[in-house]
């Protein structure tokens, strides 16, 4: 299932289930209105009939109790049904922040919280740095292994780069292709350098075969990087062009490395 289309279907999820806890609400009200008056007639009738030895005798009695077994149940129906609704909402949400082969975030969800990391940040003036990174030689890796190998390789990169990442603001996500990218909130250059080094050399010391690699015969990538103090005027495209940029010169300088350009206010 594409992005979109698991997208389309979280925003018709999302509306049947408001839909469906205004109508649980609509019918709790009338259940609860119901629930009311047969009590009140029951309650009326049992005062009615207190003198009599057996009240099952009576239908009046008997309906009261029937109907208020009935709202007992639509009710009992009507949350069971909305909490469905909301687990499968909550289960969507997570499908359509994820990247389907890798596991780790898609380019959405990078976007959105990369705009959201910058107005949190930049109420404190802090800093924050972007990664970009590109998979060296890709398309021979392909040529060479197969689309299913390249598949299995491009997992591998998600892996590493979740597992390089350790405070829990930091995230990676798949942006498209063979690139990456890397969002580390609170960090500056020096901080984002350190996590730059440590991912080249986890990628190194996995060694993924690539015969066809002009650099070396194990798979290695690029990294680009940029960092700044963020003001409430900045967007994230800024920095994911600026980190663009930088894995650019990566790759003019013999790739397998990483290039850091300051971000300018």
């Amino acid at each position: 299932m594409t992005g979109n289309r698991i997208w389309q279907k979280l925003q018709l999820l999302r509306t049947a289930a408001i839909m469906s806890f205004i109508l649980a609400m609509v019918l709790c009200v009338f259940l609860t209105s119901l629930a009311v008056i047969n009590i009140t007639k029951l309650f009326d009738i049992m005062v009615e009939y207190s003198h009599e030895s057996d009240w099952l005798h009576y239908p009046e009695i008997i309906a009261a109790v029937i109907a208020g077994f009935a709202i007992c149940l639509l009710f009992v129906f009507s949350l069971h049904e909305n909490i469905k609704l909301r687990r499968m909402n909550l289960v969507f949400e997570d499908m359509a922040k994820t990247d389907v082969l890798t596991g780790i975030y898609n380019r959405r969800y990078l976007e959105d919280t990369l705009n959201k990391a910058i107005r949190s940040v930049s109420r404190s003036s802090g800093c924050l740095s972007v990664l970009m990174i590109d998979v060296d030689y890709f398309k021979n890796y392909n040529d060479t292994y197969g689309h299913n190998m390249g598949d299995n390789c491009l997992k591998m990169i998600a892996e590493i780069l979740r597992q390089s990442i350790s405070r829990e603001e930091d995230f990676a996500a798949r942006y498209g292709g063979e690139e990456f990218a890397v969002v580390l909130p609170h960090t500056d250059e020096e901080g984002a350098e350190i996590v730059a080094s440590r991912l080249l050399e986890n990628l190194r010391s996995q060694r993924i075969p690539h015969e066809t690699s002009v650099n070396e015969k194990f798979v290695t990538f690029s990294i680009g990087g940029t960092s700044g103090i963020v003001r409430f005027t900045h967007s994230g495209l800024d920095y994911l062009k600026l980190a663009d940029k930088a894995l650019y010169l990566s790759k003019q300088n013999g790739r397998n490395r990483y290039t850091f350009l300051g971000f300018e206010p």
